[in-house]
């Protein structure tokens, strides 16, 4: 049997940069399997595997496999360790010559990652210098011809030695950050200021995830903001998922926010969910007077999508809600109440380093916003012909090739206003419950403003209130209601409300808390006497006394109310005790013997209506002698003030009575008028001509006044009780009347009851 052969060539050449590289070339003898091409790297930086696989086109498990199992357990490389990468690696520099050869040898059997030996660099510098000088033919050439190779040569050397090293460093100091991001974006107002500058760095990954910062800085409105975060990012087959977290800070304001994402992507779709909360407080305004702001607290939702065959174009819709009174959703002139709005994007990506992308936002009420970005995508670290290469859109879009994309989320601060407190307040306090109707109240509401007040307006029952201005219609003070009718109707509440809005020279307005205006009933019931006030305690129908009860206003009208049947309250006008009085049609109650016991009782009760007034009328006779006050007990309405009654002893037994003067002088036979000053006295007798004044109790004599006054006073009385009980009785003049009128007790007629 013929074992397959490999043949190896070894093509030598000068060693240059150092000896750092080696082609390893295995050439199979015809017939025979080729092997890939691959040559030895080693890190001058400290990179990861997942770093090295994607910047040489690889998965992470080809380059394990590519390296027979000795990078199986590592996921980082040190400086100056070795790996095996495929020979065409853009890892590799190429050499002067164009041949991508520097040096080929075979490696060691059993070559580990230990650092493959170099030679002395300084040497190899001076040997390398000194074979490029005496390769050239100096004989052969002019004075001039010298000097130029010897200007040209000084020049190789400046490159080669510093400036190339000097990039060579500058790049792969860059390329420990990862993946730099710069936005230039213009809107449809034709304003550059959102535009960014972002820095992806990963810090820690191997094949299952990765751990990143990133950072950020562009401008908003004239507003600088940064942006710190850092988040984690697993590869789950098919899936990539992570969380991360960011600070968001505006440098020129000081505000700060809190931002919390997730994201899951796959090979051709993104998913991103993002939260925002502030982290300070109210501040003033430098967008208006008068008014605070602070970072509004939101949400958003994210989905980017790509043609999969056609990885160049892709589309994303974003929806994101903010909430607050005067949120800047659309910018701080077009202020909203909890906003929400929906973006459409169409992105082209020409080649990885570049991609143009037009969005179409559109909120509530007709709010819109359309916007252009220009974002230049640099991978540090990656050769800029590789950026360039349109090929390599594809894999940017892979998973793996996303990995270090930056965080889709709302890198701007929205901002929420409100109004500063106490700029303009009002007040109203609360309306005395006591008010009755036809009260007169000033409205004083309590204002506090910074400015001029322009416009008062009031708001609610302003007609049946009968609200009047003292003081003038822009003036919030001073303002008079008059308290409406009482309405007696069961269902009416006589409840009215009022609130103030008021108007500054701003246009800033503001309304106070609504009052409740309870209108109390001032309605009162009156008593008053049908008959005499004194009869006999006979018990006989005819010896009654009627009563009248009825309602009136507070203008002393009479008015109606439905449903009101009064009580009627007698009692002693000596002891105060309630009397009991029977029912129209009952007895008084009968003793042992059956005789009657004395007693009071209702005759009749019944309700008039007198000019559609209801008047309640009750007649009151009675068999026990003696002075009784009478009230109505109108409900809702209290209880009227009382009316004298007197019931005297059966008039069988006097016979006959007297009026004397000082002088012992009969008034009633003389006829010789009453003089004010001047004291009566009564005398009562029976049919013998006996005096039987004594026999008589002295409160049950009473005296009343009669007749018309015509001294001054137009007055007519009918039975008036004078309040004085006794055997005695003054007339008096003026204030101190008997009668209760002005003009005193002269002109009426005297009279005794008992």
């Amino acid at each position: 049997m013929v074992l397959p052969r490999l043949q190896l060539s070894v093509v030598a050449s000068s060693l240059m940069m150092a000896g750092s590289f080696f082609t390893l070339s295995l050439l199979p003898a015809i017939g025979h399997a080729e092997a890939p091409a691959t040559r030895i790297y080693t890190v001058e930086t400290r990179a990861s595997l997942y770093q090295l696989a994607l910047q040489s086109g690889l998965q992470v498990v080809e380059l394990r496999r590519l390296n027979h199992g000795s990078l199986d357990q590592r996921d980082t490389l040190e400086v100056g360790e070795s790996l095996l990468l495929p020979a065409d690696s853009p890892l590799f520099p190429v050499p002067p010559d164009g041949t991508g050869v520097l040096v080929s040898m075979l490696p060691e059997l059993g070559m580990g990652n230990a650092p493959v030996p170099e030679g002395d660099p300084t040497a190899q510098k001076v040997a390398g210098t000194a074979q490029a000088a005496g390769a050239q033919d100096w004989n052969g050439m002019t004075g001039r011809q010298v000097q130029n190779q010897a200007e040209d040569w000084a020049k190789s050397q400046v490159k080669s030695q510093v400036i190339d090293p000097l990039q060579q460093e500058a790049q792969d100091l860059l390329g420990k950050f990862g993946k730099a991001q710069v936005g230039i974006a213009v809107d449809d107002r034709g304003d550059f200021s959102k535009s960014t500058f972002s820095l992806f760095t990963p810090w820690y990954e191997n094949d299952a995830m990765v751990a990143f910062s990133q950072v950020g800085i562009h401008d908003q409105d004239s507003r600088t903001i940064g942006n710190v975060g850092a988040g984690v990012r697993w590869d789950k087959g098919t899936w990539l998922y992570g969380y991360n977290a960011f600070l968001d800070q505006d440098l020129s304001r000081n505000h700060s926010r809190l931002g919390l994402g997730t994201e899951l992507w796959s090979d051709a779709l993104r998913f991103a969910a993002n939260y925002y909360h502030p982290l300070s407080g109210w501040k003033d305004s430098r967008d208006f007077d008068d008014y605070e702001e602070r970072p509004a607290k939101g949400f958003d939702a994210r989905l980017q999508g790509y043609l999969p065959a056609y990885p160049h174009l892709g589309a994303s819709v974003v929806y994101e809600q903010y909430y607050g009174d005067e949120v800047a959703l659309f910018g701080k002139d077009n202020l909203q109440k909890d906003p929400r709005a929906v973006t459409l994007g169409l992105d082209y990506t020409p080649f990885p380093l570049a991609t143009l992308k037009v969005s179409h936002k559109e909120g509530q009420q007709g709010k819109k916003e359309a916007q252009l970005d220009v974002q230049m995508n640099y991978q540090l670290g990656t050769a800029l012909n590789k950026q360039l290469d349109p090929g390599n859109v594809a894999a940017m879009r892979s998973l793996m090739g996303s990995r270090y994309d930056r965080v889709d989320r709302n890198y701007d601060i929205v901002l929420e206003y409100r109004e500063k407190a106490g700029l303009l307040t009002v007040d109203l306090a609360a309306v005395p419950a006591t008010l009755l109707e036809g009260d007169v109240h000033v409205m004083r509401p309590l204002v506090n403003n910074k400015y001029r007040i322009t416009g008062v307006s009031w708001n609610g029952d302003l007609v049946p209130l009968s609200l009047l201005a003292t003081s003038g219609a822009d003036n919030p003070q001073g303002w008079q209601i008059t308290l409406p009718t009482w309405n007696p109707a069961p269902t009416a509440e006589n409840r009215y409300q009022l609130s103030l809005t008021l108007t500054d020279e701003k246009g800033r307005q503001t309304t106070s808390n609504t009052v409740d205006i309870l209108v109390g009933q001032q309605r009162q019931g009156q008593l008053v006497l049908e008959s005499v006030g004194s009869v006999p305690a006979s018990g006989l129908d005819t010896d009654a006394v009627a009563l009248t009860a009825y309602l009136q206003n507070h203008l002393g009208e009479p008015v109606t109310h439905p449903n009101l049947e009064p009580a009627w309250i007698v009692t002693d006008a000596v002891t105060h005790e309630v009397v009991s009085v029977k029912q129209p049609g009952e007895n008084c109650q009968q003793d042992a013997q059956n005789l009657q016991q004395p007693c009071l009782r209702a005759v009749w009760r019944e309700t008039e209506e007198r000019e559609g007034i209801p008047h309640y009328v009750t007649a009151l006779a009675s068999t026990l002698p003696g002075t009784y006050l009478v009230q109505a007990d109108m409900g809702p309405f209290g209880i009227t003030a009382p009316q004298s009654v007197i019931f005297t002893h059966s008039g069988t037994q006097v016979a006959k009575a007297e009026i004397h003067d000082p002088q012992g002088q009969d008034l009633l036979t003389s006829g010789t008028h009453p003089q004010v000053g001047v004291t009566y006295t009564v005398k009562l007798f029976d049919d013998g001509g006996n005096d039987i004044t004594a026999s008589i109790p002295a409160e049950t004599v009473y005296w009343t006044l009669e007749g018309s006054n015509t001294a001054g006073c137009v007055t007519t009385l009918n039975g008036h009780d004078t309040g004085i009980t006794g055997y005695q009785f003054t007339p008096r003049t003026n204030a101190n009347s008997n009668s209760g009128v002005a003009c005193g007790d002269q002109g009426f007629s005297l009279k005794v009851n008992w």
